[in-house]
């Protein structure tokens, strides 16, 4: 498999030059150690990571969602962070921008996740404007959306789509810090991870409700804190690479994949079990991704694929693969 292609764009910048080579040197041998820290119980379940494509596109810097078609199985939707229009993009297998879809009515303060399904036969969009680093907002929401068709042109589509349903919603016990979104379709339930709690915690509402409260379903097992030169290094591959900043579900209901800044997480959800004993349990650890600042994954359509991306320019898509089953 090839290695990932990192961003160009440095994450560390100091005034002076010798500062500057310092981060720069613990930067590299941080990288170094990403790549080699992952545990590997599932290499024989998961091959990757490989480089899918690069989106090169402008304006797709600060990615921080991803979600996979449910009309087009060559089509991945993503969505920047904070400072954007409240724009959707469509990109294809080989990160070519395929359309931008821009959302009538909704804000963009700071969107930090997507989830993409289909109930009764029609394709959404799940767009979390949840982003609350001091922890203070009251005000996050989800847009949902009908998925739009991209006509398979050779030029970029713009177009415009309605919010088919807002969800205001807050936590039942005071806000946070969001940016992992996910949708078990099968049960009609949104579930978020809470970002900078010590541990992780799993919260569910309602996809069918209006206004409502997050409900607490308990914490994430399994996603150490950093120790050794990790814990010294505040960069999100260091100090805070047990942060999770991604999240989906497949489409079957069978697993959740949980992104952080150093990791992949896989947490099978078995007969018999509900998602709190899933997230209660011992997660498989894929391979790392060795990404400077991981934001963004989502299981391909035939959930037999594992897509991250990140932040900076050009943006990567990492592959990993399935070899067998069960998940």
């Amino acid at each position: 498999a090839s290695s990932p292609i990192l961003p160009l764009r440095p994450l560390l910048v100091t005034r002076d030059s010798r500062s500057m080579r310092r981060g720069l040197f613990l930067f590299s041998v941080l990288l170094i150690f990403t790549a080699c820290a992952s545990v590997q119980p599932t290499a024989n379940t998961w091959s990757g990571p490989e480089t899918l494509a690069r989106i090169e596109a402008p304006n797709t810097h600060e990615i921080s969602g991803l979600a996979a078609s449910r009309i087009r199985p060559d089509i991945l939707w993503t969505h920047n962070d904070s400072g954007d229009q409240p724009v959707l993009r469509a990109v294809d297998s080989q990160g070519r921008v395929r359309a931008m879809v821009t959302i009538r009515g909704a804000r963009h303060r700071d969107w930090e996740d997507m989830a993409s399904f289909t109930l009764n036969g029609i394709a959404y969009l799940l767009v979390g404007e949840v982003g609350d680093n001091n922890g203070v907002r009251t005000d996050c929401v989800f847009y949902l959306i009908r998925e739009p068709t991209i006509p398979p042109t050779d030029h970029v589509q713009n177009l415009f789509v309605d919010i088919e349903r807002t969800i205001p919603f807050r936590y039942e016990d005071g806000p946070r810090d969001c940016e992992s979104i996910a949708i078990d379709v099968a049960a009609q339930q949104i579930f978020l991870i809470s970002k900078r709690t010590k541990p992780a915690v799993a919260y569910q509402l309602s996809l069918t409700g209006d206004s409502q409260v997050a409900r607490r379903l308990g914490p994430l097992h399994g996603i150490p804190e950093p120790s050794g030169l990790f814990a010294h290094v505040k960069m999100p591959a260091g100090l805070y690479r047990a942060q999770p900043c991604a999240f989906d579900i497949s489409s079957d209901g069978r697993a959740a994949v949980v992104l952080t800044y150093g990791e992949i997480y896989l947490y099978p959800k078995r007969e018999g079990m509900t998602w709190r004993d899933a997230f209660a349990s011992e997660p498989l650890v894929i391979a790392s991704h060795g990404l400077p600042q991981a934001e963004a994954v989502c299981f391909s359509a035939d959930n037999r694929q594992i897509i991250v991306t990140t932040e900076g320019h050009p943006a990567p898509l990492l592959r990993y693969t399935r070899q067998s089953d069960p998940l």
